[in-house]
């Protein structure tokens, strides 16, 4: 998968369960493009340049990446901690998945 494709996936992937969370559409999509712009571009990098299994860095960049959008979430978009940290882990369980899944079917 490419990069941009990769990006947009998740954004789209994303951004419905940002906007429960948030509780608004607007917000959710706002959000979800703002952290995803800065996120998603490191984990990218992370994943394919880290010392290790290809796993293993998935594994590790995901659970960074749920951290930091957990603390976005809370602290940039004003969600409570409880919320926040349900929508990042579901926003990034069903994206990773998805990509997972992806890329399993096209190897």
């Amino acid at each position: 998968m490419l990069y941009l494709q990769a990006l947009a996936l998740t954004i789209v992937l994303e951004a419905p369960i940002f906007s429960i969370g948030l509780k608004g559409i607007r917000r959710g999509i706002f959000y979800c493009i703002l952290f995803n712009c800065f996120s998603h571009p490191l984990a990218w990098l992370a994943v394919l340049n880290l010392p290790g299994s290809y796993w293993a860095n998935l594994l590790l960049v995901e659970i960074a990446v749920f951290a930091l959008e957990a603390a976005l979430l809370h602290y940039v978009a004003g969600l409570e901690k409880k919320r926040a940290l349900e929508a990042s882990l579901a926003a990034n369980f069903v994206s990773a998945a998805a990509g997972i899944l992806i890329n399993s079917a096209f190897r």
